[in-house]
């Protein structure tokens, strides 16, 4: 919201834009990283003999998520201090 409240005309709906468009682009990315690992996961042949090896490729990935979504967070949160920085018109 403080991207679309940095301009003079349309605050909302610049928000609303803003939002939806940030959320698609991280979508879009997780969704890539997720399918690519996913193939990665497919090419195993699990079967009961290797069950701890699709464990650990299982938390593995939960370990990359985890990873991933803090980079994202991160990012959106220097986003936004940067944006209050440099002047949030609020009027």
């Amino acid at each position: 919201m403080s991207l679309g409240h940095m301009f003079s005309r349309d605050k909302i709906l610049l928000s609303i834009v803003f939002f939806v468009a940030i959320s698609f682009v991280l979508s879009m990315a997780t969704t890539g990283y997720g399918v690519g690992r996913m193939a990665a996961f497919e090419e195993m042949d699990v079967t009961l003999e290797n069950a701890r090896q699709a464990v650990s490729f299982a938390q593995a990935m939960l370990g990359e998520v985890l990873l991933v979504q803090t980079v994202q967070a991160a990012l959106l949160y220097l986003v936004t201090v940067l944006s209050l920085k440099k002047g949030l018109n609020l009027a």
